[in-house]
């Protein structure tokens, strides 16, 4: 996107704090919304090519601009390594004095929802207690890579020791417990055929003899899943998890959500991805990271 600067334009700049100057490496910017939207404190933003903005920011904020004549060069320069586009971020070099021009509270109540899917396990007939692999406790670093600058509120996760166990260093870094919730469970398998996967996706009803049906599967998920939006209504979750209880969960919000998206997904482990929701309201879908393990 094209910006342009004005040398006596106005220079803005957004925060959840309240001050009269500006510290020196603080950044600014000639659009207004780019600045209301750093108000909010994200840790993601973006905006396509007609300006819309979109972020994860959850803070009340304020909106300044610089209250003395400033020079581009002299008192601010281009951030050197900005994702945007050019003159859209700026530093200063010295401190400079700022006028509070307006309150920004969040009008939106937005839900992030991390969901972890387990990283790699020792398969065994005893499913609610197979361990993680050598690899797969390796792997664990990766989630807490990705979780540990987020502020993240609660973990919530499936009852079984592989999906517990893949959280378990990032709840440990926050300091938080993990609570289970037995409908977070992943399906139960019954009899083996090679086309029954195909079944199962073609008809959420069908389930094989002694196996539950994705409609079962889904059901029992998104109970547990409604009642974490509206309990954790504004806060950050993450949420362990397995490949098919997810995958029903993603069918839920994406109706195109089918077969070949889960073949996709079936061999990443761990799988991070974040869902977003206003109130009750699905609103986007972020893949954060994976690691392919062959079956």
């Amino acid at each position: 996107m094209k910006i342009d600067i004005n040398p006596d334009g106005i220079w803005y700049h957004g925060s959840n704090c309240v001050f009269t100057e500006l510290r020196e490496n603080s950044t600014v910017t000639p659009w207004r919304g780019l600045a209301e939207a750093f108000s909010h404190q994200p840790s993601r933003l973006n905006y396509d090519d007609n300006g819309v903005i979109s972020h994860n920011g959850k803070e009340n904020g304020y909106l300044y601009i610089i209250d003395e004549p400033v020079t581009v060069g002299v008192d601010i320069y281009q951030h050197p390594r900005t994702t945007m586009d050019p003159n859209a971020e700026f530093l200063t070099r010295r401190p400079l004095k700022v006028k509070m021009i307006c309150e920004l509270p969040l009008t939106d109540i937005i839900t992030d929802i991390i969901f972890v899917r387990h990283a790699q396990s020792v398969y065994g007939e005893d499913d609610r207690n197979r361990p993680l692999t050598e690899d797969g406790l390796k792997d664990r670093q990766i989630v807490l890579d990705v979780l540990k600058d987020r502020k993240i509120d609660a973990f919530l996760c499936s009852p079984y020791k592989r999906s517990i166990d893949t959280i378990k260093p990032a709840s440990d870094y926050f300091g938080s417990e993990i609570i289970c919730d037995e409908r977070l469970r992943e399906r139960k398998t019954g009899s083996f055929e090679a086309d029954l996967l195909e079944k199962r996706w073609k008809d959420f009803s069908f389930a094989e003899d002694g196996g539950e049906s994705l409609g079962e599967v889904q059901k029992r998920n998104m109970e547990a899943f409604t009642e974490i939006l509206k309990t954790y209504k504004g806060k950050t979750i993450v949420v362990g998890t397995h490949g098919t209880a997810l995958s029903t969960i993603l069918r839920y919000y994406k109706h195109d959500f089918g077969l070949n998206d889960f073949l996709r997904i079936v061999s990443w482990m761990p799988y991070i991805v974040e869902m977003r929701f206003d109130g009750e309201k699905f609103i986007e879908l972020n893949e954060l990271a994976y690691v392919y393990k062959n079956l």
